[in-house]
């Protein structure tokens, strides 16, 4: 992994944030070595990219709890930080291949979130869809 490719890192740089270790956390490792990292880790920068499949990685890795019960500062960006509400939507208005609107539920730092990509009038879509789901 080429961290330099990665968007959110150069954020980390540009803003003079550095670390002495950096690991990032996919499929390319195995489950144990990802808990090992996130149970050291005193930064958690949840990053972006597809947010389903990240929810989805998070639930197969069982990294989830670890990550709500870290004392690591955590943060995040795009789909990192939908996984970080409570309550996300993915709708099938925004996502061409999703068949239904989806609510997932998330690690619970905030109470929503939305898909900042998408082109809706988020204020009705909130307080007719969300807020009667919370």
């Amino acid at each position: 992994m080429n961290f330099e490719d990665i968007t959110e890192w150069t954020w980390l740089t540009q803003a003079n944030l550095i670390f002495d270790e950096y690991h990032f956390i996919d499929y390319r490792m195995q489950k144990e070595e990802a808990h090992q990292l996130i149970r050291n880790a005193s930064v958690i920068f949840m990053c972006g990219g597809y947010p389903v499949q990240q929810h989805e990685f998070l639930a197969e890795y069982e990294l989830s709890d670890m990550i709500k019960n870290s004392n690591a500062i955590i943060i995040g960006a795009s789909a990192g930080a939908l996984n970080m509400a409570a309550k996300w939507i993915s709708s099938s208005d925004d996502t061409p291949k999703a068949e239904t609107t989806t609510i997932y539920e998330g690690l619970s730092f905030d109470h929503i979130a939305y898909e900042s990509h998408s082109r809706r009038d988020y204020g009705a879509f909130v307080k007719g869809y969300l807020f009667s789901t919370i």
